[in-house]
């Protein structure tokens, strides 16, 4: 294995591990699903849907966390060059069988990394 390949899983790994919220964050968000619908997360998952809606892409939306799944069109397209254009996403088969063609996208970041995110994904067809 490439030390390129095994930087690549342990990165995967880290990001699983240390990136996502805790248990008592999660707790938090499920119980006051009102919190995430009245700030500026709202219009970020609302902005990232309608992005992905434009684009014809199947998604989960989230009930109260900061993550969207979308399904993966183009899977060796997004797979060979996500990464390749500076993206890095978790595969949704890390969060179960039933997302194992969908990526997890986070919508909680600055606007203007977001807007690079969103720009880099539509000029490179990744989606």
């Amino acid at each position: 294995m490439s030390n390129k390949k095994l930087s690549q899983i342990f990165a995967n790994i880290h990001i699983a591990v240390n990136g996502s919220p805790s248990y008592l964050s999660q707790k938090i968000i499920i119980n006051n699903k009102g919190l995430l619908m009245h700030s500026n997360i709202k219009k970020k998952m609302e902005r990232v849907s309608n992005f992905l809606i434009s684009k014809g892409v199947e998604f989960y939306k989230p009930d109260g966390s900061f993550y969207i799944f979308p399904k993966i069109k183009n899977y060796s397209n997004f797979i060979k060059n996500s990464n390749k254009k500076g993206l890095f996403f978790l595969g949704g088969d890390l969060f179960g069988k039933a997302y194992k063609k969908y990526y997890r996208l986070c919508f909680e970041k600055k606007n203007n990394e977001l807007n690079t995110i969103l720009k880099i994904m539509d000029k490179n067809k990744l989606y």
